[in-house]
């Protein structure tokens, strides 16, 4: 009686790393075990009646894989963790960007506003756009990006007169909500990102709010 040929080293050594990869070795196990498997298994194919171990070979492959899907697990939960952390400091840093850029656009505003009004018995500009070019040079700083991506106009007050209005009167405001809170530009030249509650009675003084 003819006996069965013996496995090959490959398909040994790949059902061995499959299964330590299943148990402690995981990735470092698992990958060797996949290779070997393959190899062990086509030297099977290639001479049947001197080279054994196919089953062998593919079990270590199925061990392998098995010790691979377990050993990334880990890896990817933590990955997910990760980016669940990140994601919120991420965006809140996006926005508080944006908040700052929109707050430096409404100061231009407002200067350029005042100088207009030092041209104009006190009067403010009927519209932003009366500011450009002569009080303001670059157009794009009255409109700021909102949330969708497209471009959109501050809000302003028309009408003010910088002698007879209060220094606390709001002039611009943001169309944009960011963070909760809205870029007010105040007559006096402050600006602040105030929350809703703190813009009590401001945001109803701008048309087309």
């Amino acid at each position: 009686m003819n006996q069965p040929p013996k496995p090959s080293k490959q398909a040994v050594w790949s059902l061995i790393l499959g299964i330590l990869s299943n148990l402690c070795l995981w990735i470092l196990g698992s990958i060797p075990a996949i290779i070997l498997g393959i190899i062990g298994m086509k030297k099977a194919d290639a001479d049947p009646e001197n080279v054994g171990g196919k089953g062998m070979s593919l079990a270590g492959l199925i061990c392998g894989a098995v010790g691979l899907m377990v050993g990334f697990l880990p890896v990817v939960t933590v990955a997910g963790i990760i980016a669940s952390l990140t994601m919120p400091a991420a965006v809140s840093i996006s926005e508080n960007a944006k908040l700052t850029v929109e707050m430096n656009q409404a100061r231009q505003i407002i200067l350029a506003s005042h100088h207009y009004a030092g041209d104009n018995d006190g009067n403010l500009p009927p519209d932003l756009q009366t500011l450009v070019p002569d009080y303001l040079d670059d157009p794009a700083l009255l409109k700021v990006e909102s949330p969708d991506g497209s471009m959109a106009d501050f809000l302003y007050r028309t009408g003010l007169n910088i002698e007879k209005a209060g220094l606390s009167d709001p002039v611009i405001l943001s169309p944009n909500t960011r963070m909760g809170k809205r870029v007010v530009g105040f007559l006096d030249g402050q600006v602040k990102a105030l929350r809703d509650s703190e813009r009590a009675g401001i945001d109803s003084q701008f048309s087309g709010f």
